[in-house]
């Protein structure tokens, strides 16, 4: 018979912690009286005390390094997100550093801007007093000009009639005085009406030209006003389209960010879960190894215990769930709820324990026909059948 220790060297650590039934029949096999009476006890020790085998196997596939999955689904998913983001956030930072850049130029466009059109501003309105008084001044100096014209105009003539009156006197004429004297004077009053008409033409012209030049400068105020403002809100419209522009380029970014973090997690679970099947997998075929190993160094009774509950199923999946069972059963076994339900104890026939198997696996939703085999199963473990 071959040596299992050989074979399998962590069953060393498991044999120094507590020599497992079938190891024990092994090393006793000299003795058949002694081996038997193991054999009695052992048996009576399994009905009493539920699964023994699990301990065994975990502590043999502890050994061999083969224990629950090492695998942090969080650590990865972490360092996931830390490789995505060096590479994505570096172009976000970039994108919102243009945006606030742009936000900044355009604010200061717009002071720029508002600065230019408000010395315009400033400018054409500070041009209507200079415009009234230089107006004024042209008024005055038109009206002092007519009052002279007209001043000079009555000089003449009445110089000029002076002469004429002097002049019949000497031709002794006098009686012809009164006839010219009146057209000197019609002429007098037509030159004076003149003067008149011209002084009120030059001053309505002036009023003109004053009107016109305050109202350049005061249109051109509000001409310039209105512009800065409407140049201001095209800066505005302007950085608002390349903010929009940015901000869906952004939300691309981060789209693109998300995506690939949410690829790299399902490839981190498919991973994971192709990790979980190969150890699933493993465990199976250990204990399949342990089963036979179990038969080889046993002298007989393969239709018991771990190895003929196994051996019955001769299924991977019922297998892996038989084994869940044992640990779920041995648990809810021990609570108030069972004890209850047992009368104040916890099961303690096979078959009471082959029933909570079954209701276990009735509760997970088993077809009955699985839940039959687990039944069937479970009885040659507890040394039925």
């Amino acid at each position: 018979m071959p040596d299992p220790f050989k074979k399998y060297p962590g069953l060393a650590k498991i044999e120094s912690q507590a020599k497992p039934n079938w190891l024990n029949e092994y090393l006793t096999i000299s003795n058949p009286n002694e081996g038997r009476v193991k054999k009695a006890k052992q048996r009576t020790k399994e009905r009493a005390g539920g699964p023994s085998d699990i301990d065994i196997l975990q502590g043999m596939l502890g050994g061999m390094g083969m224990g629950p999955s090492s695998v942090d689904i969080e650590r990865m998913k972490a360092q996931a997100l830390r490789a995505i983001s060096a590479q994505f956030d570096p172009m976000i930072r970039g994108v919102k550093t243009s945006m606030d850049k742009a936000k900044k130029r355009a604010g200061g466009a717009k002071k720029e801007i508002g600065s230019i059109y408000d010395s315009l501003t400033d400018y054409y309105e500070d041009q209507v007093a200079p415009t009234k008084a230089r107006s004024a001044e042209y008024k005055a100096g038109a009206k002092s000009a007519g009052e002279a014209l007209k001043s000079a105009i009555t000089d003449d003539y009445a110089t000029r009639l002076r002469e004429q009156v002097d002049q019949y006197k000497q031709l002794g004429i006098e009686a012809s005085i009164p006839s010219s004297s009146s057209q000197q004077l019609a002429d007098q009053a037509n030159a004076l009406a003149m003067a008149e008409n011209t002084a009120a033409a030059e001053m309505s012209a002036l009023n003109l030209e004053e009107v016109a030049d305050v109202g350049y400068w005061t249109e051109g105020a509000g001409i310039a006003r209105t512009e800065g403002a409407e140049q201001q809100t095209e800066i505005t419209k302007a950085l608002q389209r390349y903010l929009d522009e940015q901000e869906a380029q952004l939300q691309q970014v981060k789209g693109q960010k998300e995506a690939a973090y949410q690829q790299a997690i399902l490839q981190l679970e498919q991973e994971a879960a192709q990790q979980a099947q190969q150890q699933q997998n493993q465990l199976w075929n250990r204990m399949l190894d342990l089963a036979r190993l179990k038969q080889a160094a046993s002298s007989g009774g393969s239709n018991r215990g771990l190895t003929g509950a196994l051996s019955y199923l001769n299924d991977q999946r019922l297998g892996n769930f038989f084994q869940s069972a044992l640990s779920a059963a041995t648990i809810w076994g021990n609570s108030a709820q069972a004890r209850s339900y047992y009368g104040g104890q916890p099961p303690n026939t096979p078959e009471e324990w082959a029933q909570v198997i079954r209701d276990h696996a009735a509760n997970q939703r088993l077809s009955a026909r699985d839940q039959s085999l687990l039944y069937q199963a479970a009885l040659r473990y507890y040394g039925r059948g």
